[in-house]
């Protein structure tokens, strides 16, 4: 997946999220809603660009939207932990 930005501004958020579902990544397979639901929080995280919700509360695709957000949060929790622990 790739979101069409400022090409600095996806440099971090494109690599966690390459790290997560890239090309050699091992990992039970996620859905399409779920991966854009860490692309997004990733984005968030580092740009501070809001992205709405783009399905409709209540259906699955929404679930899994929110339940990649989470890991999107975590995935940048952890990169954080790890700038500060080098720094």
């Amino acid at each position: 997946m790739r979101l069409e930005t400022k090409e600095t501004e996806m440099d971090l958020p494109q690599q966690l999220y390459n790290e997560a579902f890239g090309p050699g990544v091992y990992r039970t397979p996620r859905s399409r809603a779920y991966e854009e639901g860490v692309m997004s929080a990733l984005v968030y995280r580092f740009n501070g660009e809001r992205m709405s919700r783009p399905y409709e509360v209540g259906t699955a695709e929404a679930d899994a939207w929110f339940a990649g957000t989470r890991e999107g949060h975590r995935r940048w929790r952890d990169w954080q932990e790890k700038q500060a622990a080098a720094a």
